[in-house]
């Protein structure tokens, strides 16, 4: 076989590579269009809130991973058993500090159990007690959802 047979049946494998990729991609891109809207999705788990009397103020830990297709900002915590919250963060040379807004970056998992950022619920408009559980809602710029944390010593 001469030099220019190899390079026709060369290009030629190249030409086929080229298409058959070209066509997985163009099928992948039609599957992830039927896909319903998943720019908004959380898991929330391992949630838990410290007993405390009414009128004090709790701090609930719990894990978040952001699975949805964009960055979101959580900006509250929301409770039926208090009147406020905050989300502090801890630094390590200016100390704890309030703040409005908390990003969440497609495919991260915050910790808030174990991190230098909390929540808490301030005021507390009843009891929680060791064994029950605390419904409580995650306020992100985009939407609001749900949690539940149980509740420990």
């Amino acid at each position: 076989m001469d030099i220019e047979s190899q390079m026709k049946r060369f290009f030629a494998a190249i030409l086929a590579l080229l298409v058959i990729t070209a066509a997985s991609l163009q099928t992948s891109h039609v599957i992830a269009d039927e896909v319903t809207d998943d720019t908004n999705l959380i898991i929330i788990d391992t949630a838990h809130a410290t007993a405390v009397e009414a009128g004090g103020d709790t701090q609930i830990e719990f894990r978040v991973t952001n699975i949805g297709r964009r960055p979101l900002n959580l900006q509250a915590v929301q409770s039926d058993f208090a009147t406020g919250s905050r989300i502090v963060v801890s630094d390590p040379f200016d100390g704890p500090f309030e703040v409005d807004d908390l990003s969440l970056l497609h495919d991260e998992t915050l910790d808030l159990a174990s991190s230098h950022i909390r929540v808490e619920l301030l005021n507390l408009t009843q009891s929680i007690e060791t064994g029950s559980t605390v419904e409580f809602e995650l306020v992100f710029r985009q939407f609001t959802t749900a949690g539940l944390a149980h509740v420990h010593q």
